[in-house]
């Protein structure tokens, strides 16, 4: 098994952030995942090695910011009951 040197990742996250801006694809789905595996594969990584810790990066990358506002929009909805600032709200004229 080989390891992935920064020598590999510098340029092939520099390859990934290129296909976020040439394709307007929410989130870069897909064509981000396509690049990094491309570009690790040319340095030399294995298909199956480069595939994994691509998909463990986006995995990473995409499901922090929503388990984190998951976790906010709860604190958030539990302080307007708790606060009962929601019925006002929801009363109040536009």
């Amino acid at each position: 098994m080989s390891e992935i040197g920064v020598n590999a990742l510098v340029p092939a996250g520099g390859t990934g952030g290129l296909a976020i801006g040439d394709c307007p694809v929410p989130g870069g789905l897909g064509t981000v995942e396509s690049g990094l595996i491309g570009a690790l594969a040319i340095y030399g990584i294995p298909l199956t090695t480069a595939t994994a810790a691509t998909l463990a990066c986006r995995a990473i990358a995409l499901g922090v910011p929503v388990l984190f506002g998951g976790l906010a929009a709860l604190t958030l909805a539990h302080t307007v009951r708790r606060s009962g600032t929601g019925k006002d709200a929801a009363s109040a004229p536009l």
